[in-house]
C-alpha cells in the first residue's frame, strides 16, 4: 500500500505471494523482497523473481526460508534465513536473473548461536 496524492491508499500486487516477507528499499527506489512459499525461499526485485533456495540438499529436502532477513550490500542482495531441518543459519548473496552472482552457503551455527551473528 502506498499513499496517493489525494491521501488515499493504493494497493499494488507484487507477485504470487508468500509468507514472512523481508523488504529493503534501494537508494534508487527499487523494492527488494525475500519471502518463503512454504519449503523454499524466493527473492523479487521489480518484475524479476526467482527461487533462491528450494531446500534440495545432499541429504534430502530441507524446509528453508523462515525468518529471512534481506539487506543490500553495495546493491547486491544478501539474505540470511533459517534451515529448519538442520537448525542452521543460511546465507545467499546475489541474484541470478539480475545478472548478479548468487551463492548459497550454510553456516555451522545452530539457531540459538545464529542470533548472535545476525546482520
Amino acid at each position: 500500500l502506498t499513499p496517493s496524492a489525494g491521501g488515499a491508499w493504493t494497493k499494488t500486487l507484487l507477485g504470487a505471494g508468500g509468507i514472512g516477507p523481508s523488504l529493503t528499499i534501494a537508494s534508487d527506489g527499487a523494492w527488494h523482497l525475500a519471502y518463503t512459499t512454504g519449503d523454499s525461499l524466493r527473492y523479487r526485485v521489480d518484475a524479476v523473481e526467482e527461487t533462491v533456495d528450494d531446500g534440495a540438499t545432499a541429504d534430502g529436502l530441507h524446509k528453508v526460508g523462515d525468518d529471512a532477513v534481506l539487506r543490500l550490500d553495495d546493491g547486491v542482495p544478501t539474505i540470511y534465513y533459517a534451515d529448519a531441518t538442520s537448525l542452521t543459519l543460511r546465507r545467499s548473496t546475489g541474484c541470478t536473473k539480475c545478472q548478479i552472482a548468487m551463492s548459497n552457503t550454510t553456516t555451522a551455527r545452530t539457531r540459538t548461536d545464529a542470533t548472535n551473528h545476525a546482520p
